[in-house]
């Protein structure tokens, strides 16, 4: 099945300020395997073919390569709903380890595929979602970490941590394991 969303951060769009993305994926069995991530703004198109990954420009292709150097976090905090999310955001652990960033596109997966960002965690139900198949896929074909927030499949129903290593993965798995009562 094809997932198409012309138009990620429709709010950031609207508002003449921010990012967004156009996303597309192909699910082969409810995963996400193929897919494109346009980023208009900076005229990148981010792609994988379920093997590898990269981002095409004008200069040509380049492979996708993680890195949690940067040391950098994207948390998606857009619901009222986020509360793993918004209480890492209040974690001064968290933000003397890591730099957190809020974001509202999923064009934020595809900065940590391009080693932009050390990861990102959203707390939502992103069983085929439109919005985020396309920069799970791409996560996966880059290499990264994709797991839901308790370190299973991510198409558990229960949120998204991609992460550009295992040790940043891991040390998320267990700051958001601390949050839980």
């Amino acid at each position: 099945m094809w997932l198409v969303d012309p138009l990620c951060g429709t709010r950031n769009f609207a508002s003449g300020a921010g990012d967004y993305g156009l996303n597309v994926a192909l699910c082969i069995d409810g995963t996400p395997t193929v897919s494109a991530v346009g980023d208009p703004r900076r005229e990148l198109i981010h792609w994988t073919d379920g093997v590898t990954a990269g981002t095409r420009s004008e200069a040509g292709d380049q492979i996708l390569c993680p890195s949690a150097q940067n040391r950098i976090i994207e948390l998606n905090a857009d619901e009222p709903w986020d509360v793993v999310t918004s209480s890492l955001l209040g974690d001064r652990g968290l933000r003397e380890w890591m730099t957190p960033r809020v974001s509202a596109t999923s064009l934020a997966l595809a900065w940590v595929a391009a080693g932009h960002r050390a990861a990102y965690v959203n707390d939502g139900d992103l069983r085929g979602s439109v919005h985020f198949a396309a920069g799970i896929a791409l996560c996966t074909g880059a290499g990264c970490i994709v797991t839901d927030l308790r370190g299973d499949a991510v198409d558990s129903g229960h949120g998204l941590v991609i992460a550009a290593d295992h040790d940043v993965h891991s040390e998320l798995l267990q700051r958001i394991s601390d949050l839980s009562p």
